[in-house]
């Protein structure tokens, strides 16, 4: 057995027999670089086939991904082609308002109307007029009456109010046709509670009564018959505000104004707590009132205390 390194002439080791200085740290050294080596070369190929497999994974995902886009497109387009495409749909708006329910009561105009517990009357600013305008001043009995807020040349002579609107009849006089004779014509207007928005609904009213029937306002224009309170029976709706002409010669209602002074009513009318009524001067020559004519009164006597009041006067022509 040698004892002798056959490399380096170095003693051998007796009991492992090698080399001190050939199989020593320089062996340990170059054991430890091979097992580095082969650790770092695993690694590597390991990462090499995890980036080829996850690369291969990608680029099939991908691929199922462009497919998807593309399938979507063409049903689309086959969608589009089977079915043009429209607007979508839409329901119609309904220009028709529904109908308002109204009461098939009518409503006749008058000097004096409570509405909704307010009492508001008309006044003629004097009794120099057709037939002898009506002269008022509700203010006397201290029950809160309010005098309708229109300021028209002349005064009101009759009004009724309806769904907050007033209609009105003011500036009524005798007028001379050449052709036709004599006749009265007066204007009729339509405006809100407090007397703004006013609008003229009629020139040539020839009947100082019209009335309001399921929102159609009833009244007479001038069609140059003998009568003054006859002519045209026309109706004004308040919705569409369209005239329509009923009849050619035709009354509305009576001459006089329907209610608490009409003529053909009882000898007097009962409204608010009060008997109201007419009284006439009977004497050769007129009474005078702020320098004016009187032959009527308007008089108001009390349900409970029997009290008269004077609330108005006027001068008839005819007495």
């Amino acid at each position: 057995m040698k004892n002798f390194c056959g490399k380096c002439g170095s003693k051998l080791d007796e009991n492992t027999g090698l080399c001190p200085k050939c199989s020593g740290a320089n062996g340990l050294k170059k054991k430890t670089f091979i097992i580095v080596a082969v650790i770092f070369a695993v690694i590597l190929i390991g990462g090499l086939i995890i980036a080829f497999e996850t690369h291969l994974f990608n680029k099939d995902d991908n691929k199922t991904v462009t497919e998807n886009i593309v399938e979507t497109q063409a049903e689309e387009t086959q969608a589009q082609t089977e079915s043009p495409t429209q607007a979508p749909t839409q329901e119609p708006t309904k220009a028709v308002k529904a109908e308002k329910f109204r009461d098939g009561k009518t409503y006749s105009s008058d000097v004096l109307q409570d509405y909704n517990g307010q009492v508001y009357y008309c006044s003629a600013d004097s009794t120099e007029g057709v037939m002898g305008f009506n002269v008022f001043d509700y203010s006397v009995l201290g029950l809160g009456y309010k005098k309708l807020p229109i300021d028209v040349d002349g005064g009101v002579h009759a009004f009724l109010i309806y769904e907050d609107s007033v209609y009105y009849i003011c500036d009524y006089n005798r007028e001379v046709d050449p052709n036709y004779g004599v006749y009265d014509c007066g204007k009729l207007y339509r405006c809100d509670l407090l007397g703004n928005n006013r609008e003229l609904i009629a020139d040539d009213v020839t009947n100082l009564c019209f009335q309001m029937i399921k929102g159609e306002l009833h009244y007479n224009t001038d069609n140059h018959t003998s009568g003054s309170y006859l002519g045209y029976h026309k109706t004004y709706n308040i919705d569409t505000k369209k005239i329509n002409i009923l009849s050619e010669n035709e009354s509305v209602g009576m001459f006089e104004l329907g209610g608490v002074y009409r003529f053909e009513s009882p000898q007097y009318m009962e409204f608010d707590g009060g008997y109201y009524y007419r009284d006439y001067y009977v004497e050769s020559e007129p009474d005078e009132i702020n320098g004016e004519p009187v032959n009527e009164y308007f008089m108001r006597k009390d349900m409970e205390t029997g009290e008269v009041v004077r609330v108005g006067y006027s001068f008839s022509q005819v007495r």
